[in-house]
């Protein structure tokens, strides 16, 4: 698997924030840090440093799940900004929806970036409603997957 480019953490904390105290995001799942989902047994009070860890293994397991569902040579070809931009998307809405994705299936078949970059766009909807923030960072995560 290749390294998580630096730039991954500040792209998705710009977009996550940062919370020391566990918080219902507005998917409904109680979340703390840098959009951890918190699993049982886990505190709902952390420090920076336990912020960071969460995130650093959290961007581990989705880079990971991405290498697991993308086709080896599309994964190996693809450029940091891509990367960062898909690592943000999956760590966003989870591994099974980009499994089932559209998104996925046109970078497996080597789809042009222009064409993958529109699919961000359709994931713009959190708790049955579409999310001004969920556009912005789709938004974003388009023009970084397109550079």
């Amino acid at each position: 698997m290749r390294r998580i480019p630096e730039e991954t953490y500040n792209f998705i904390i710009a977009f996550e924030g940062l919370r020391l105290k566990a918080y219902r995001c507005p998917a409904g799942y109680l979340t703390i840090g840098v959009g951890h989902i918190v699993k049982e047994g886990e505190p709902l009070e952390i420090s920076i440093n336990e912020a960071y860890d969460y995130l650093q293994s959290d961007l581990m397991f989705f880079n990971k799940k991405l290498y697991n569902l993308l086709d080896k040579k599309q994964y190996w070809l693809l450029t940091d900004n891509q990367l960062i931009a898909l690592l943000s998307f999956i760590f966003n809405v989870g591994p099974a929806a980009f499994q089932r994705s559209t998104m996925r299936a046109k970078i497996n078949r080597g789809e042009p970036a222009s064409e993958v970059g529109e699919e961000f766009l359709k994931w713009v909807w959190a708790g049955g409603q579409i999310l001004p923030g969920l556009i912005k960072r789709r938004q974003a995560e388009r023009r970084l997957y397109e550079s």
